[in-house]
């Protein structure tokens, strides 16, 4: 039995810091998702992994 309490209280902790870390405002993080993804582009673009005509295409179906 306290092994399951155990299990159970580390498995809250976990989602909590989880929850606090990817924010809590519901969206299920799909806007940040697509923030990170947006930030990988641009320092694919910064690097000169990709030119410029590619990150614009790239940057529009981000946004879009």
């Amino acid at each position: 039995m306290g092994r399951l309490r155990f299990g159970l209280a580390l498995h809250a902790v976990v989602g909590l810091i989880r929850w606090l870390f990817t924010g809590h405002s519901g969206d299920s993080g799909v806007r940040s998702d697509s923030k990170r993804h947006l930030e990988i582009l641009k320092e694919r673009y910064a690097r000169g992994d990709i030119d410029h005509e590619t990150y614009d295409r790239m940057r529009r179906e981000l946004e879009s």
